[in-house]
């Protein structure tokens, strides 16, 4: 994976390629000049199939490629890794699935209570190890709590 933001033009040509050029660019010059001046006109390829063929293979070996990336994705104890899993894995602890986290009334209200209190909600979260939108519903849930509806107010 390329990274840098911007490529010089020799980067572009020489990086990878490099060792290519020297060889693909006078293969190419070869046949170019064959074609012009010899009687290679009678050998024709149509470009519709070609192009078919050539942009499926493309697609093909794109998405083989993401696969491989998002299959090679591990995440370690020693280090977290928060970039998505395959959906077909589950991840077990002792051999047992794990479950959902619960969290005591308290606690969240402690949560909230932080954020009320001038701290920003993600970094809360993060501190907490919890997922911002999970501890922004918790805001939601408690300004709920605390104002009553107009249904209510009417009573």
């Amino acid at each position: 994976m390329y990274i840098k933001k911007n490529y010089s033009l020799t980067e572009t040509a020489f990086f990878n390629s490099g060792k290519h050029l020297t060889w693909l660019v006078p293969y190419t010059l070869l046949i170019a000049a064959l074609y012009r001046y010899t009687a290679l006109h009678q050998f024709s390829i149509p470009w519709l199939p070609l192009s078919l063929i050539g942009t499926a293979v493309t697609f093909y070996v794109g998405f083989k490629n993401n696969q491989a990336y998002w299959d090679g994705l591990v995440e370690t104890d020693s280090e977290k890794s928060y970039l998505p899993l395959p959906m077909t894995e589950k991840k077990l602890v002792d051999g047992q699935p794990v479950t959902r986290r619960k969290y005591t009334p308290a606690f969240k209200a402690e949560c909230v209570r932080q954020v009320a209190a001038g701290a920003r909600p993600s970094d809360v979260a993060r501190a907490q190890g919890l997922s911002p939108a999970l501890l922004g519903r918790w805001q939601r849930n408690a300004l709920e709590q605390a104002v009553p509806s107009s249904a209510e107010r009417e009573e």
